[in-house]
């Protein structure tokens, strides 16, 4: 599937409040598992915030992800609408299930942590 190219436009404000998007430069050039304790991914990601009607563009094939909000009393976090591109040929890989199904299983739309997740498996 991968490498795409994401668009997000933001339907609201995204900021450390709300749910940001946050990159970890040059990972795009290296394989290795962001989450591990041992690497500080977090000390070293870039940050970005942004306001409705913002779009940003992306390479998936870096590490990337959003954040929780820091604002755990909101009733509403960040809402963007997201677009892909991928080379024609690109295909989800041939499993039973898509790595989207392991994190799309909350019914309010939320994404837990990826720790949590793993945790389950």
């Amino acid at each position: 599937m991968c490498p795409t190219l994401q668009a997000s436009v933001y339907l609201t404000e995204a900021t450390p409040e709300t749910g940001e998007l946050a990159m970890l430069p040059g990972s795009h050039r290296a394989a290795f598992n962001a989450h591990d304790q041992r690497c500080d991914a977090p000390a070293y990601a870039a940050h970005f915030r942004a306001a409705p009607g913002d779009v940003s563009l992306h390479y998936s094939d870096t590490v990337h992800s959003a954040p929780p909000p820091t604002d755990g009393g909101r009733q509403d976090y960040r809402i963007s609408a997201v677009v892909s591109f991928a080379r024609p040929q690109a295909r989800h890989h041939r499993g039973e299930n898509s790595y989207n199904d392991a994190l799309h299983q909350r019914d309010d739309g939320q994404i837990e942590h990826l720790e949590t997740l793993a945790k389950r498996r």
